[in-house]
This record gives C-alpha cells, sequence and structure tokens, in this order.
C-alpha cells in the first residue's frame, strides 16, 4: 500500500508502553519510565533525522520485542491465553500493543520526523517475545491516490 521506507529505527532497550495521565493538583503527568524512554526515542529520531517534517499521509510499522517471561503462569485459564501455542514458550503479557504505538507515534512527532500523528493513515503493530529488547519503527510515505482510497473508506 506504500512507496519504500523513508526512516527506520531500531531503539534498542526495554520498551515501555505509554501509561494513563495521573492528574492531581500540581498538574498532569505520565509515569516516569514512559517519560524517559519516550525522551530518549525523540533523542534518537531526532539524531537520525536531519530533514523537515514530513507532511504527507504516512504508514508506519512498529515491531515491540519484550523479553520472554521466565516461567509459566499457573492458572490453566491464563496459561491457554499466554503460551504460545506451537513452541513452548511464553507469550509476552506486559502492555498494549496500542500503548507502545502511541509512544512510538509520540517520539516521531516530537523528533520532528512527522508533523502530526493525524498523519498516519495506516499503522501496524507487533510484540514480540525475544532476546533483545527493542523497538523498530518503519515509516513509509502513502502514495496520494491509495490515501485518498483509505481516507474513502474510513469515511463510510
Amino acid at each position: 500500500m506504500s512507496g519504500p521506507a523513508v526512516f527506520s529505527i531500531t531503539i534498542q532497550g526495554r520498551p515501555v508502553p505509554a501509561s494513563r495521565p495521573r492528574v492531581t493538583r500540581r498538574g498532569t503527568f505520565n509515569a516516569p519510565a514512559y517519560d524517559a524512554w519516550k525522551r530518549d526515542a525523540t533523542l534518537l529520531c531526532r539524531s537520525r533525522w536531519h530533514e523537515q517534517a514530513i507532511t504527507l499521509a504516512v504508514a508506519v510499522s512498529v515491531e515491540v520485542t519484550l523479553p520472554r517471561p521466565k516461567s509459566k503462569p499457573r492458572s490453566p485459564s491464563t496459561h491457554a491465553l499466554y503460551w504460545h501455542p506451537t513452541e513452548d514458550y511464553p507469550l509476552p503479557t506486559r502492555g498494549d500493543v496500542d500503548n507502545y504505538a502511541k509512544g512510538a507515534l509520540d517520539a516521531l512527532q516530537q523528533a520532528g520526523v512527522i508533523a502530526d500523528d493525524r498523519q498516519v493513515v495506516e499503522l501496524t503493530v507487533t510484540k514480540w517475545g525475544g532476546s533483545v529488547p527493542s523497538v523498530e519503527i518503519t515509516l513509509h510515505i502513502v502514495e496520494p491516490e491509495q490515501a485518498g482510497a483509505v481516507a474513502g473508506v474510513a469515511a463510510k
């Protein structure tokens, strides 16, 4: 659906999902671990992107690799949900995929790679278990006729 990749980056380290903002008398804030991850991801993206922000429709792919849990879940129902059906290892359970995508899109926007995350017309997010925790972000510019087709489908 999209053209060649115009930006790709792998952010090493344990990914942190976006947390729900906390509201206090002193203001609104996110979890410190999420803010630290987003700050580091933004700095890495900014160091690799030296152009003006993309203002066209884009397709983004986010691949999250989390460390595998060390043991099987005790409960049979939980075991069935979080154990790989064909391989003998647990699936990563920490964090919803949409919260990992939110962090990646916020980092792209704050780094000036994209002008606004509203221009993302296609988003693919995957969460894997692996030995090296990381987040891989790939950005494609969507061809104008395809962006119109996607917008037409969304409008229906």
